[in-house]
């Protein structure tokens, strides 16, 4: 009986869903690494986004007024001007998915 050597050292893991695993959790940590450049560049050009001073005063983070801002492009079209594209994060996404599948794959 041929069993292959493929089966016979596993090979054809490699090769199947646990090939599919790594490619996504390198997509996944790829827009984890887009997101957080792209909440330190909205922090540094904007500011106020994610760190606002709360009612006593102190800076505080503040993600409920982030995630409404990285939504926003979708229901307003302010954030789609060409000069400030670069603020908006559905526009920056989808670009960095693009990038990473079409190039980087």
């Amino acid at each position: 009986m041929n069993i292959g050597i493929n089966k016979l050292y596993g090979i054809n893991k490699l090769y199947g869903i646990n090939k599919l695993y790594v490619i996504y959790m390198d997509y996944l940590l790829y827009i984890i690494f887009i997101t957080i450049i792209f909440i330190v560049w909205v922090e540094y050009s904007i500011g106020g986004i994610l760190l606002r001073p709360d009612s006593s005063g102190y800076v505080s983070f503040n993600f409920s007024s982030l995630l409404n801002f990285m939504i926003n492009p979708l229901y307003n079209n302010f954030l789609w001007n060409i000069k400030i594209l670069d603020s908006n994060y559905v526009f920056i996404f989808i670009i960095s998915s693009l990038f990473h599948w079409f190039i980087l794959y």
